[in-house]
């Protein structure tokens, strides 16, 4: 009887892995497709993103001083 409840666990552990998975795996091309849609309608591209967040690292950095 042991065994079955471990199996069930197991079963559901996986059954809840997958579920996220899906989840993620959904989000992650939401987050894609919005960042084309960025490029194409001419909003900021990767590298304008790289830059601010490099900036805003770097004015962190110097206020610590």
């Amino acid at each position: 009887m042991a065994a079955m409840e471990l199996v069930r666990e197991q079963i559901g552990n996986h059954d809840l892995f997958t579920k996220w998975c899906q989840e993620w795996r959904k989000l992650n091309e939401e987050i894609s497709d919005q960042k084309l849609d960025d490029v194409l309608s001419g909003g900021e591209g990767e590298e304008d993103v790289r830059e601010k967040k490099l900036r805003k690292t770097s004015s962190k950095r110097s206020k610590r001083k």
